[in-house]
Order: C-alpha cells, then structure tokens, then sequence
C-alpha cells in the first residue's frame, strides 16, 4: 500500500479528493481491483444472457409445434441453465475473493497505516483533539473504506454494467426503446450524482459531530472519578444532550435531502415507463416487435430499474460512509509527518553539549511563554530547572524533545539543528521520566521495557531494582506479566513512577530528562531514589524539572524561570548566596509553606 495514500495537495478534503483517495487505493490492490470489477461484469453478463434466452423461450413456444417443443427449446433452455450457472458462479466468486480475502485484508492494513501516520501527528494536534475523537476516525477508515467497496459492487457497478448490457441488447431490438431507457436511467443517475456531492458534505458534518460524541463518552469514562466524586452526572448527560441535538439537526438535513431526491426519482420513474408501456404495447399490436422481444424489454427494464432503485436507496448510506471517510482523511491530512523520515537522522556517539539560540515560543495566539531564551548546557552537565507555575519549565523540556517547534531561535544538540533531523532519531537519544508515567494497558513487563523491547529479562530485573520497585513486583501472582490496567489503574502512583524510573535505567541514552519523578514518593522510597538517579545520571546531559531540595543538591547548576525568561541561575549554594528568587522559596519551604516551584 503507497505510504502517500493520505497525502493530498489540498488541506480541506472534498468528494473529489475523496474519490481520488479510492482510486489511490485500488491501484495499490490490482488483484483486489480486479475482481472487483470482473464479479459484477460476470453477474451483468448472466443478467442479460439470462433474459435474452428468456425472450428465444417464449418466442419457440409461440412458434413451433408442440410435438417439435421438446427439440426446438433445447438451445434456449441451455442458454438459461447457463446464465443462471454463470450468475451462482459471479456470486460465489465474489463472496470468496472479495468478502473473504480482499476486504478484510483492506480494513487490516488500512487500520494499520492509519494508526502509524496518526502516531506521527504533531504534539500540538493531540493535545487539540480528544483522543476518542481520533480513535473513532480511524475505526471509522478501517470499517467504512471497505464498506463503500462492497457497496459500490452491488450498486453501482453492477447496476451500471447491466444498463450498458441492456442498451446493447434493447437496441438490438428497437431503438426507441434503447433510447427511452437510456433516457431514464441518464436521468436517474444524474439526480443520484447532483445529489451525492451535496449529500457527501452533510454526511461529513454528520460524521464530525457523531465523533465528538465518540469522544465526549471517551472522556467521561476516562475521568469517571472525578464524574463520580464532584456528583457530574448531571452535567455530563447536559454536555451529551448538546452534542446529541446538533447530531439530530445533521442527520434530519441529511435525509430531508435523500427525501427530496427519491420523491424527483419517483417522478421519473413513472413517466418514463408509462411512455415506454405505452410503446411496447403500440409495437406489439403492429407486429414490430415479437412476444420474446416484448419479454426482454420488460424483464430488463425491470430488472435495471429494481436495480437502480437499490442505487438510490444504497446512495443514502454512501453519502454517510462517505463524510465519515472525508472526516478521518482531514484528521490524517493534518498529521504532517512528525517523523520526516526524509531528513538526516540526529548523529551522536558521546554524552552531546545543548545550545538554545534565541528561542521564543507561544501556544497559538497566546504571548510568548518563552522570550529570546539563550542557554548552554555543557556535555554531561547536570540541570535543574525551576520556576512558578507557567514560567516555562515543561514548554522548554518539550521544545528540546521536539514536542513544540520554536516560534524563531534554534535549538542545537552537538552542534545539530534539531529541527533539521529526524524526530525518530531524535527520540532514540532521550530518556524520559515524566511527571505521569505514562503505562500502556499492558503487562508490567511490557510497559518497563515500551523505550527497549529487546532488553534482556535479566536486565530488566536489574532495572526494577535500581527503581526499588522489584521486590513489589516479584511478589505479584503473576508477576512481571501482572496487567498495569488502564493508565495503570491497578497501581499506586509511587509504584507508576517507580515503574517509569525503571523504564528510564532499562533504555540506552545520552540525555536524560526528569520532571518531578520523585513528586509522589513517600520520604524513604524518595531517598532510595534520588541515589539510583544519582546514579542514572552519570555520563548523561541531564536537565531535571524539580521541586525537593534533595534532587536540586544533584544539580551542578540551577535555572531559575519566571515569564519564560532565566532570571537567575548558577549551583544550590551559590543562589542561595544572592538571596534572589531561589533563596526566597527555599526559605518558604523551610517554614512548612506549600510553594510550588
């Protein structure tokens, strides 16, 4: 499958890019492509074959002499065990190497390639949108791609086979009936296309606030605590019923237009086979056309015109397929690529030096939270960063990890523009102990080694330890393979982050990053701790987000920020010498005060 299949030269995705994606997409899969177009050819085929041969049936029996019935009705009734043998087959084909193996395959690896250009969104358009919302959108590719598929098999190519077929044999015929059927089917596919553009976008803004339900009931029951505890039921089913409303209004637009749409068809319809009645008895009464002639207009125009009646009802769900596929090809349109495989990976064989050049950064239209920030971190420097709250502290560790771009100013690891490398590689370097660990609906094991899964067992028990979280571990029923639970839901906080800090000694780096990984240990695990950190520390550009006095005495140099600026910044004694910011706090701190650095 095209690694580009998502990729559009416009932002905004309409019907024409949406039927540019299928089209992309089928050349990706010729065998699939293949019978996806050769089953209902086959099946029109047997459609015609099996009227025609009906018309020679009742024309031989009009004809010939009873006593001759049983010689003369050999040729059509073969003709029709034939047609009806190559119809069983069309269906059975279709069901094995379409139903079978073509479209589950599809909904697998498009489920797949649209998770992974989903994972390489920017970090800016997760924190956006609702994680449900996003995992709804690519539920929603993997069922509706697959769907429009087996939808446009049955009702329109088929249909659109048959009338061609019809054409051909009619015309065979009398051309005026040829004519008149091309007519109203012309007629009825015209209104079904005008209307299927209109009806993709009211489709797309079905689908839009559909998903925000989606992503509303994600998020209640990710927080159902805190539902629970601040009696929020109430105002949760308020939030839904909003969301359910505009829903509502969506869906009743969306089949007022369907109504609208078959009540013309309808029109159609009836005109056009009341003329064409009206012919057909006129040509039969004036010997122009024979009985089995007249059987085969009939029995064709019916059947297309059951078929293209399936069409119009069929078109009602496309339109909604397709503005939820519209819907999740705009969320993945926006994943620009976080990863730019086509840039230079990060080079680096030795703890690196860190250069921050003039670096402003805001948060959309929001003034800056960093100003023209300078900074030089030294080659296996040790870093404490501190500062109120919004003073710029996790922006500057998420600007270094690539999670943000600078507004303007660079940011240089060993000399190399981090902007001008590869996001994957620039990951490789890190570890990370976040202020939230972080875990995966996973086994204990699996989440300790999410940052180095070919990490030997041995290894990862030497990893536990220095994080005083295996002997917790061992004494587990199942041991490393007991399931952490959603957002690691079975675990105490402390045993979260001791599970995060462990992750962090099991990974190979050259730069480590704390933020607050000791904020919720109790005092002895904290002084076990900050010796293994210590101790993690070694050999590693470290740059550490912390409030304890105990893991700021590890720093060779602090940074106090106020406003996204450094307003102070040198070792634990020496601020406390100036008697500045730091100075102030720490004494705060002394007296019992609860002062959030």
């Amino acid at each position: 499958m095209s690694k580009n299949l998502f990729s559009f030269k416009k932002k905004s995705i309409g019907l024409k890019e949406v039927l540019f994606f299928f089209a992309r997409l089928l050349r990706s899969f010729p065998a699939g492509t293949f019978f996806l177009f050769f089953c209902p050819l086959l099946l029109a085929s047997s459609i015609t074959f099996f009227h025609y041969f009906m018309g020679q049936f009742f024309d031989v029996l009009a004809q010939s002499p009873k006593g001759l019935l049983a010689e003369t009705l050999k040729s059509p009734l073969l003709g029709l065990f034939g047609a009806l043998l190559m119809e069983l087959t069309a269906y059975r084909v279709a069901g094995y190497f379409i139903s079978i193996q073509f479209l589950p395959y599809l909904r697998i690896k498009l489920i797949q390639q649209a998770f992974e250009r989903a994972l390489n969104k920017s970090y800016e358009e997760f924190q956006k949108r609702l994680s449900g919302e996003g995992a709804a959108q690519i539920s929603d590719l993997g069922f509706c791609v697959p769907e429009v598929l087996e939808i446009s098999l049955w009702h329109v190519f088929y249909p659109l086979f048959v009338l061609l077929m019809t054409l051909k044999t009619i015309g065979s015929a009398h051309g005026v009936f040829s004519l008149l059927t091309f007519l109203w089917s012309v007629c009825f596919i015209s209104i079904n296309i005008l209307f299927s553009s209109y009806a993709s976008k009211l489709g797309s803004g079905l689908s839009e606030r559909n998903n925000r339900i989606t992503g509303l009931l994600n998020n209640t029951f990710s927080n159902i605590l805190v539902v629970r505890l601040f009696q929020g039921i109430k105002l949760e089913l308020e939030h839904l019923q909003i969301f359910t409303k505009e829903s509502l209004r969506a869906e009743q637009k969306l089949t007022w237009s369907y109504f609208l749409m078959y009540f013309g068809l309808s029109i159609v319809y009836f005109t056009v086979f009341a003329i064409t009645f009206y012919f057909l008895i006129h040509c039969y009464k004036n010997d122009l056309i024979s009985l089995g002639t007249l059987t085969v207009i009939i029995g064709l125009n019916e059947k297309l015109s059951h078929l293209l009646w399936g069409s119009a009802q069929s078109f009602k769900t496309l339109g909604k397929l397709f503005g939820r596929v519209r819907q999740s090809l705009e969320s993945l349109q926006m994943a620009s690529g976080l990863s730019l495989q086509h840039l230079p990976a990060l080079q680096l064989k030795k703890c690196p030096k860190i250069v921050f050049e003039n670096v402003c950064f805001g948060y959309e239209a929001e003034s800056d939270v960093l100003s023209h920030l300078s900074l030089t971190i030294i080659a296996g420097e040790k870093v404490g960063i501190i500062g109120p709250s919004g003073s710029g502290k996790s922006t500057l560790m998420k600007l270094l990890l690539g999670l943000h771009t600078p507004k303007s100013g660079k940011i240089f690891i060993d000399g190399q523009d981090i902007t001008q490398v590869n996001t994957e590689s620039l990951h490789q370097i890190w570890d990370v102990i976040p202020q939230e660990p972080g875990l995966f609906s996973r086994s204990i094991l699996e989440n300790v080694r999410y940052g180095y899964p070919e990490a030997s067992l041995e290894d990862v028990y030497t990893a536990c330890r220095k994080a005083y979280i295996h002997d917790f571990i061992a004494s587990l029923p199942k041991g490393y393979q007991t399931p952490a639970g959603e957002q690691g839901c079975f675990l105490s906080g402390g045993q979260k982050q001791r599970i995060a800090i462990a992750r962090a000694f099991l990974k190979p780096s050259f730069i480590l990053c704390i933020d607050e990984a000791t904020s919720q240990l109790d005092a002895m695990t904290e002084q076990d701790i900050q010796l293994s950190l210590h101790e993690l520390m070694k050999g590693k550009t470290t740059l550490v987000i912390a409030h304890r006095v105990a893991t700021l005495e590890l720093m060779d140099r602090l940074l106090v920020l106020d406003q996204g600026r450094i307003i102070e910044q040198g070792t634990h004694q020496e601020l406390i010498k100036n008697q500045g910011y730091y100075y102030h706090i720490l004494g705060q701190q002394e007296h019992g005060q609860q002062i959030i650095l």
